[in-house]
């Protein structure tokens, strides 16, 4: 009875010795399993069949990532992100895991904080499907000492009444139409309309809680051929940016350093009158700012009509 005692108690003790980090046992270096998923994965902000950017260690990667069911495809259900060290292993979780409420076409906004560790990081975007199924998108960030600059063309946005979104991340270049506003809100930091409210004649780029104070409406109900309609969607409050007039010729060259020495800051107004072929300067709530050439101006559309901006902005 001893010896069967004792030779229990030599099972129960098991090597509790945790995985060493970077070693052979190390969870985070297992090799990832092939996918087997049919969604569509790709990033509206980041542009390349092989996506990479540079960013320096401490900086705010902001991803727009859209995820689309295929016609015979499963569905989406959840995305998470990882970040590994090494190309085709596992690595760690980064951020919470993220529901796509079984959406078949959607956008979703993740921002990724730069590692203070020189080398690549390799971030997988990795959606669960119905089925048991999942697909991943690879994106590889360099991490070195120089922060980047966002950079975006020909982004129209349509005034009041327009069917063009009228509202716009900085950080990625996503313009919003009313369905998608309340979900992006923290994101948006430029909006245009055409003011006052009940003449609309003047050319306007503004902050989105700038827009109640403009006598614009904080609440929208879609029509019926739009994929939200039947709700009423939440357009108001978010958060504050700053503009301020800026030289013309100062955008074609403008980098990081140019961008964080601009003259404009938390005491200027959070709107400005706009005309075609001038730029403008802008200090958004995270204190990153940026640039907005007017390309063109629509003003006798009968529809609102529309502006056409470029953008740079810090990353």
């Amino acid at each position: 009875m001893l010896a069967v005692a004792s030779m229990g108690f030599l099972a129960s003790c098991g090597d509790d010795t945790e995985p060493t980090p970077g070693g052979p046992d190390d969870p985070a270096l297992a090799a990832l399993a092939a996918d087997n998923g049919t969604v569509e994965i790709f990033f509206t902000n980041i542009a390349g069949t092989d996506p990479s950017i540079s960013a320096a260690a401490g900086q705010n990667v902001t991803v727009s990532v859209r995820i689309k069911k295929t016609p015979d495809g499963s569905r989406p259900q959840k995305l998470r992100v990882w970040d590994a060290t090494k190309e085709g292993t596992r690595g760690t979780q980064y951020g919470t895991t993220i529901d796509l409420r079984n959406i078949d076409d959607q956008t979703k906004t993740v921002d990724y904080v730069v590692p203070s560790v020189s080398g690549t990081r390799y971030v997988y975007f990795e959606v669960d499907e119905s089925n048991s199924k999942f697909q991943r998108k690879l994106l590889k960030v360099s991490v070195s000492g120089t922060a980047t600059v966002a950079s975006w063309t020909g982004l129209v946005l349509g005034a009041q009444n327009n069917p063009n979104g009228s509202r716009v991340a900085s950080a990625t270049g996503d313009i919003y139409t009313v369905c998608d506003v309340a979900e992006n809100m923290k994101y948006i930091d430029l909006t245009y309309a055409l003011l006052p409210n009940n003449i609309q004649n003047t050319p306007t780029i503004l902050s989105n809680p700038q827009r109640a104070i403009e006598g614009l409406a904080t609440t929208s109900n879609p029509p019926a051929t739009s994929p939200c309609a039947g709700t009423s969607i939440n357009t108001g409050g978010g958060r504050a940016t700053y503009f301020a007039v800026a030289t013309e010729t100062i955008f074609n060259t403008a980098d990081e350093t140019v961008l964080k020495n601009l003259s404009v800051s938390a005491t200027n107004p959070q709107k400005i009158t706009v005309a075609a072929g001038k730029v403008y300067a802008f200090q958004n709530s995270d204190g990153k700012k940026g640039l907005i050439r007017v390309s063109s101006l629509d003003l006798n559309s009968t529809n609102g009509g529309t502006i056409t901006i470029d953008v740079k902005v810090q990353r």
